[in-house]
């Protein structure tokens, strides 16, 4: 039984870690979004703006 003891063990410190990652990106991730949102919105916005652009130049 102490051979399955020390895999459960170390089975138990694996999920712990992963737990921690997942925590990790959980509080991460929303201020990740936030920094990177205003130039993100930028870039699409210029694109599509761009792109209308370029449709109104084809067209005329």
């Amino acid at each position: 039984m102490g051979i399955f003891r020390r895999r459960d063990r170390r089975a138990d410190r694996r999920g712990q870690v992963a737990d921690n990652g997942a925590d990790f990106m959980g509080e991460a991730a929303p201020a990740l979004i936030e920094a990177a949102a205003p130039g993100l919105f930028r870039a699409i916005t210029s694109g599509i703006g761009r792109l209308f652009s370029a449709v109104l130049h084809a067209l005329n």
